[in-house]
């Protein structure tokens, strides 16, 4: 067994399933949005597509590697939705 302290903070979070319970509530907000955009403006193709601009954006690496550092108390910027932060327990300032 290799000792923790050689282990990546990514594969740590990960090891421990916060990562996964992460993507799954960008996945299960980002699709309430999508779906939201969808049954209220199908035939606006502006608003379908802003919806899947976001989507890409939400999901960004940039949000994961911040999910990371948060897990570990170093500073971290979220590129999301306020909505979405106040979701995870979070303020506008760290």
């Amino acid at each position: 067994m290799s000792n923790n302290a050689s282990v990546s903070p990514f594969r740590r979070v990960a090891q421990s399933g916060g990562l996964a319970e992460f993507r799954n509530f960008l996945s299960d907000y980002m699709s309430g949005q999508f779906q939201a955009a969808l049954a209220g403006h199908n035939d606006d193709m502006f608003t379908v597509g802003a919806a899947q601009r976001l989507r890409l954006l939400i999901m960004s690496t940039t949000n994961i590697r911040a999910y990371v550092n948060l897990q570990f108390g170093n500073p971290f910027g979220f590129v999301m939705p306020f909505q979405a932060t106040r979701m995870l327990g979070l303020s506008v300032i760290p």
